[in-house]
Parts: C-alpha cells; structure tokens; sequence
C-alpha cells in the first residue's frame, strides 16, 4: 500500500509577526495544531564549518550539566519515601561522535546532507505541544503574542517558540458540530505523540 500525501499544513513563527499575518496563513475553522522545534538550518549556516557545528552542539546544550530538556520536568510521589522526578533530554554526543561531526563538518555537500536529515528529523520528533481550536488563526496568535503559557514554559528550559513551527489539521464541522470531532482527533494525536509540554490529555 502506498501511503498517501500527508495532509497538514506548516507555517513557521517567523511568518507570524503580527494578529493579521495569522488570520492571512492560518484559517480561522477549527482544528489540531502541533508546535515542534525547527530543526532547519540556514544557508548561512551550512555555508560556515564552524558556525554548522556550533548550531548542531547547541542543540544539546553541553555548557552546563544538564543537556537541553526536551520536556517539561515531571514530578510526583513513589510511595512510601520518594519524591521523584523525571524530564526528557537527547543526552549529549560521544568523543567519538563529536569527532566525527567535526570531520564531516570540513565539506560543504556533507554538511548539507546532514542538513536535510535534520530538516526531516523536524517532524519524526515528537512535537513539544498538541492543542485543539475551534479558531485555529486566533488560537495560535495567543500562543505568538505570549497570552498563553506555553511559550514561558519553553523558554524555562532554554526553548523558544522562535524556533519553532506549528503543523495543524483542520477539522470539518460534523453533524453535531466540530468540537467533539476536534476533542477526539486531540486526544488521539496527543498520546500517539506523547509531546514533552502538554500538562494533561484532554
């Protein structure tokens, strides 16, 4: 069987500037938006050996000694003594590794196939955040113009909604109306997807 087209559409925060330019690219229907990190590199920097791999280390963030959280921490109780908790991160490169990024890194048509793996890995990765809408346009301008949380929950751990983009599905009006279709398919998208700054599915 042939897998078909995907059907989603992608628009990235720089395109988000201002209230109009969300109602001019993003429709105002209901729908399921996913916000994932962008792992797209610029010309700029596949043309720069040193600047290439400095935008791959960041992504690990080995400055300190914790790497760069890919989730929110989550903490509960293991009884009868633990307080305990738990955050996802990618880890950090091997020697090795590290080694041999930097010996790719020295010819530019390496550094652009490793770009163009990165560029896919934007949406093999698990998405940071799924949320649903009945006005996709306005839902995501709250998340731009910062009236909601989440981009201060990104930025907590050294993320940015500036490095991001949003992929959404709209969903069509049912016989009795689009919500609980619009619930459902949130619901479905978010624990197939397990996304690291979702508080709670539903």
């Amino acid at each position: 069987m042939i897998l078909s087209i995907p059907q989603f559409e992608i628009v990235r925060y720089a395109q988000l500037g201002t209230r109009q330019e969300c109602r001019a690219l993003l429709p105002g229907d209901a729908g399921v938006y996913a916000w994932f990190r962008d792992l797209t590199l610029s010309e700029e920097i596949i043309a720069s050996e040193a600047q290439f791999v400095d935008a791959l280390m960041a992504l690990f963030d080995e400055s300190s000694l914790n790497t760069r959280p890919l989730s929110a921490r989550r903490k509960g109780r293991v009884s009868p003594f633990y307080d305990v908790g738990i955050v996802v991160t990618p880890g950090t490169l091997t020697s090795t590794k590290k080694g041999a990024l930097a010996h790719y890194a020295k010819t530019e048509s390496l550094r652009r196939e490793i770009g163009r793996a990165l560029e896919a890995l934007t949406f093999w990765q698990p998405p940071l955040y799924v949320g649903k809408t009945e006005r996709l346009a306005e839902r995501v301008w709250e998340h731009v113009n910062r009236t909601s949380d989440l981009g201060d929950r990104l930025e907590e751990v050294g993320l940015s909604l500036e490095q991001c983009l949003v992929a959404y599905v709209p969903i069509s009006d049912t016989a009795d109306g689009a919500t609980p279709l619009v619930q459902l398919v949130e619901d479905i998208m978010t624990r197939l997807s397990l996304p690291g700054f979702v508080r709670r599915v539903g």
